[in-house]
């Protein structure tokens, strides 16, 4: 997993890190990160089994506190990204808080807060150790805020009123009470160091205690005296609009900065409010999109009758950035250290807004798809990605840093599908429901082209762009047509018909060499339709000329999706029953099937369903699926949480990823409690819960919630599955977001605190392979031992770190006539993982010392070349057609086929040498131009270009002897394939009984087998000749 983005926030509280550069904000049971100066976002993979609600920052230290709707609690270091421990608190928490000196930290459990010593930089064995219970409240508790010597802290309530607690036994406070609310308090605050206290409820009344007493003098004071620490309301405030007077609005989020006294109120209505205390002058003031626009139409009415000056200011209204930060009710509310930036949620459309106060602008506002969506892509260069929602929108996100470049909003229902053209990495594609297919700029961010049936109103469900971008094809969910247009002229080219039900995918033959358009159509009447579009596509008056059907193909179920392979000689096709078919257009015949019904898994939609998660599960089936760059393999989800990747050749799933573990959605939870089945008639079921002895629910009994509203849960889904154009990660669209998993880990690093800044240049992530190190692997031990003339364990500890600053150091800090021997005392591993990496990217640009690393990669590549290739040769020999045979050899030496085929080390350590051997290509042919037109005798010149030649020969050699690996690999597949084949049709003639297998079993020795396979390839050969 490498990042999460298309999804802002989800519900929860939002916080700014101790240095005020980044933003935490919840994403279902995950949390993302925000930085606000590099204007990128990364994920914090906490995998929690239920949404985060809320969230506290230690003061003290590098930790991150996470509750979730069980109440269970995470502690997560934000120095590793990582977590550290879950505490099971065992019940919903409603709020928390940390201390001012980060020893304490209160969790509000119901009715009452219990408080515990925060973990710390210690090790200890519980993390959380309970300390004291505080009772007293009569329903839950809604906020908790601390004073300034972290001695006393306040906790407001759902019963109107607030309540002081010491944390150790004082004489003169104990426990005291604030009620004068009519309402539910929405939060309570202390004073700069005062016991002076400020707090809000939700009917918009602010009321402002006094205390008789210091905070110092609570603590040090005289304790013979028997006075009590006693608060008086001292004054009583209402808010109030500066335009329309009185807001009839409920309070739904406060937050108040101590420092600078200020306070931001949040209301349902959209509107942010910021007072000082205790005059509670309003200094700032963001008002909502509906409640300006009325009351601007409703002077206008009353001053003016002109209908087009009211028009006028209407839209000049809706055009006000102050009208349209926020459109829903705001749910939470943070202000960073400094008091500049003001952070704000709604969980209504998923929008987060940092606003700043003091220049009236907004510094941050991301807002997710407000439903969910169903389709992406890819762009060519790889830098970008679209997403297409059920909200009618279309959003464009930046791959490095995970945020929206661009929002459309054009389409007025759900987006079906997008599509960038191959070689238009600036053009974007889009259909609807509405019946408009719409192509957009991303240079001037505008529609430029809207195309549509100029005849009738047709919903489109799928669409697919040809490689040039010109030919744009659309599939008709209503009219069960396919429309294809020009996207030059904006013409309807043909409509091609056929299909007897919806058509719910397209695909173009991704082959630009051939000489012939093709395009590909299934649809749910179980056909798929090859059709020919290489009529005169200028004739725009002769709409026959373009399209006609080339070949039609029947299945046994109704046809989901189709995707092309990269060289366009095959075709996956997705059926209904979970199968994958694949189809060869050249030759019109199967190549075979992938049956995936048992991979996606079983699990129940909801917990009142009454269908069996046996029987369910027959019902899934992949609706998107994707080849990758090599088509090698195969990507395919749907109607699950896993996302299943397949090997083709071998027609084997080789991972399982899991989309989410949250138990918040439905369709998670693989086995649900057999007693919820029969919990409304079980009598039995019915006498526990009247006992609490079993955690069942009465259904629409909660306090709180309307008893007229619907619960509802969304439900895990994988809409899109897409692979990257450079092959190294995927992304998915699903409930949870867009996900993309990556080959290496791109997250970014950056400061949480003073205490804790990581260099995000030196680090480059914080979740780096930490194999093999230890507490000395550190950067200072590094440039100790190179101080030392150790230049073999500074070299070592450098590459181990993985930081590029400081392995660059360390090489050009040891001299040349010792380059050569360090460079045999190399392990394999490192070199393959990260030399080889390293010497492409210096030799690419980065690094003046062209001669240096030259010699770093000549010496590198003649010590272990030998095992570079020996690796490689085991890689290709152990064939997966030949493991498919059951041989205990073959078992064996497949366990141990070399380090080039672990968690992906063949593809990287590929791209590394193409990269590789490109730089040093384009260096030699500089110096030899060079050398060419000095003054030197020829003799001289031929020496010194023979020098360089050799100097190059050693990456040449090895990258033609991989290039042959990789030949024989594929040649060894395809032997494998037909000599099985060929076996099983020389024994099946001579078989009598109807069982093939038991009988092949019997007849087929494995020493014969073993000889078979040795001496076959010739064989197959030869037939194929």
């Amino acid at each position: 997993f490498s990042n999460l983005f298309g999804t802002a926030y989800k519900c929860g509280n939002i916080l700014f890190t101790s240095n005020g550069r980044g933003l935490l904000s919840p994403v279902g049971n995950q949390i993302n990160v925000y930085d606000l100066q590099t204007d990128e976002s990364t994920t914090l993979e906490v995998k929690s089994f239920f949404n985060i609600r809320h969230m506290a920052l230690s003061p003290s230290v590098s930790m991150l506190v996470a509750v979730n709707d069980a109440g269970e609690a995470s502690i997560i270091s934000l120095i590793s990204g990582s977590v550290v421990s879950v505490y099971p608190l065992k019940h919903p928490v409603t709020a928390l808080s940390f201390s001012p000196d980060g020893k304490f930290l209160a969790i509000a459990k119901g009715h009452c807060v219990m408080l515990f010593f925060a973990p710390g930089c210690q090790r200890q064995f519980n993390h959380l150790e309970l300390y004291r219970v505080y009772y007293g409240f009569l329903d839950d508790v809604t906020s908790i805020d601390w004073s300034t010597d972290s001695c006393v802290f306040l906790a407001g309530c759902s019963d109107n009123s607030c309540r002081v607690f010491s944390v150790h036994r004082l004489k003169k406070l104990v426990i005291y009470t604030l009620s004068g609310h009519r309402n539910p308090v929405v939060g309570g605050f202390f004073m700069q160091n005062s016991l002076d206290v400020i707090t809000i409820s939700t009917d918009g009344e602010l009321c402002v205690w006094d205390a008789n007493y210091k905070l110092n003098e609570v603590e040090f004071g005289d304790t013979a005296t028997k006075e009590k620490v006693l608060f008086r309301l001292n004054k009583r405030y209402r808010y109030a609009s500066s335009a329309e007077g009185c807001l009839n609005a409920l309070v739904t989020a406060v937050s108040f900065h101590k420092q600078l006294r200020l306070l931001v109120t949040g209301f349902d209505s959209g509107h942010l409010m910021l007072h000082t205390i205790p005059d509670f002058n309003l200094i700032s003031e963001v008002k909502s999109l509906y409640s300006g626009v009325a009351c601007l139409m409703l002077r206008i009415v009353g001053l003016n009758k002109d209908t087009s000056l009211t028009a006028a200011l209407f839209i000049l209204v809706l055009a006000s950035p102050n009208c349209r930060l926020f459109e829903h009710a705001i749910t939470t509310l943070t202000i960073n250290r400094s008091g500049e930036w003001i952070g704000a949620a709604t969980e209504d459309n998923g929008q987060l807004t940092v606003w700043e106060w003091r220049s009236q602008t907004c510094h941050l506002k991301a807002q997710s798809h407000a439903r969910q969506m169903t389709s992406l892509a890819y762009s060519p260069d790889g830098l970008h990605l679209v997403t297409g929602g059920q909200d009618a929108k279309v959003k464009v996100w930046r791959i490095s840093g995970g945020r929206a470049v661009v929002t459309f909003s054009e389409h007025t229902a759900a987006v079906t599908g997008v599509a960038f053209p191959a070689s238009k990495a600036k053009v974007v594609i889009s259909a609807s429901l509405d019946g408009t297919v719409r192509a957009h700029d991303l240079v001037r961010y505008r529609n430029f082209r809207t195309l549509s049936v100029p005849t009738r109103q047709v919903q489109f469900a799928c669409l697919a762009v040809d490689a040039p971008g010109s030919l744009v094809a659309a599939g008709g969910l209503d009219s069960f047509e396919t429309f294809v247009w020009s996207v030059k002229t904006g013409v309807l080219l043909t409509t091609l018909t056929g299909h007897t039900a919806p058509v719910s995918s397209l695909a173009f033959n991704p082959d630009v060499a051939g000489y012939s358009i093709e395009l590909a159509s299934v649809s749910w009447d179980g056909t798929l339709r090859l059709w020919d579009l290489t009529g005169n596509s200028a004739d725009e008056h002769n709409p026959s000329s373009v399209g006609n059907t080339k070949e039609v193909v029947h299945f046994s179920h109704d046809a989901l999706c189709v995707a092309y392979r990269s060289d366009g000689k095959e075709i996956a096709i997705s059926l209904l029953n979970g199968d994958v078919v694949f189809y060869d257009p050249n030759e019109g015949t199967e190549k075979g099937a992938i049956n995936g019904k048992h991979d996606l898994g079983v699990a129940q939609t909801t917990e009142a369903d009454l269908v069996t998660p046996k029987r369910s599960a027959q019902a899934r089936k992949f609706q998107t699926i994707a080849y990758s760059a090599d088509g090698e393999h195969l990507l395919a989800g749907g109607d699950s949480k896993y996302v299943c990747l397949y090997s083709i050749p071998d027609r084997v799933l080789l991972k399982r990823f899991e989309v989410t573990c949250n138990l918040s959605l439905d369709g998670v939870q693989e086995v649900h409690d057999r007693r919820r089945f029969l919990a409304q008639y079980s009598t039995e079921a019915m006498h526990a819960k009247l006992s609490q002895n079993v955690s069942l629910p009465i259904p629409t009994s909660r306090a709180g919630v309307d008893r007229s509203s619907r619960q509802w849960r969304p439900e895990i889904h994988v809409s899109s599955v897409q692979f990257a154009p450079t092959g190294d990660a995927f992304a998915a669209t699903t409930t949870e977001g867009v996900l993309v998993y990556s080959l290496a880990s791109v997250c970014t690093g950056f400061g949480f605190g003073d205490h804790s800044v990581l260099d995000r240049a030196a680090y480059g992530g914080w979740l780096f392979d930490a194999v093999g190190l230890d507490e000395t692997a550190t950067p200072e031990n590094a440039r100790l031992a190179l101080a030392e003339g150790k230049q073999a364990q500074a070299l070592d500890i450098a590459i181990r770190l993985r930081l590029h600053e400081l392995v660059q150091e360390v090489m050009e800090s040891i001299p040349s006539n010792q380059i050569d021997f360090l460079a045999r005392q190399l392990p394999t591993r490192q070199v393959v993982d990260f030399v080889i990496p390293f010497l492409a990217r210096q030799l690419s640009g980065h690094s003046r010392h062209v001669e240096f690393y030259t010699h770093w990669t000549d010496s590198i590549l003649r010590s272990r070349g030998l095992d570079l290739r020996r690796g490689a040769a085991s890689w290709a020999l152990a064939s997966p057609g030949n493991r498919s045979l059951d041989s205990s050899v073959n078992k064996s030496a497949s366990d141990k086929i070399g380090f080039l085929s672990e968690r992906g080390e063949w593809a990287s350590c590929q791209a590394s040498l193409v990269r590789l051997q490109g730089s040093l290509e384009q260096i030699k042919t500089n110096v030899i131009h060079r050398y060419s037109h000095m003054h030197f005798s020829e003799h001289s010149k031929r020496f010194w270009i023979s020098c360089l030649i050799l100097r190059f020969e050693a990456v040449s050699n090895l990258w033609r002897y991989l290039q042959s690996v990789a030949m024989l690999k594929a040649t060894r597949m395809r032997t494998a394939v037909l000599s099985s084949e060929q076996a099983a049709t020389e024994h099946m003639d001579h078989l009598d009984e109807p069982n093939l297998l038991a009988a092949a079993s019997t007849h087929l020795p494995k020493k014969k087998t073993l000889k078979t396979k040795t001496k076959q390839p010739h064989k197959a050969k030869a037939h194929r000749t």
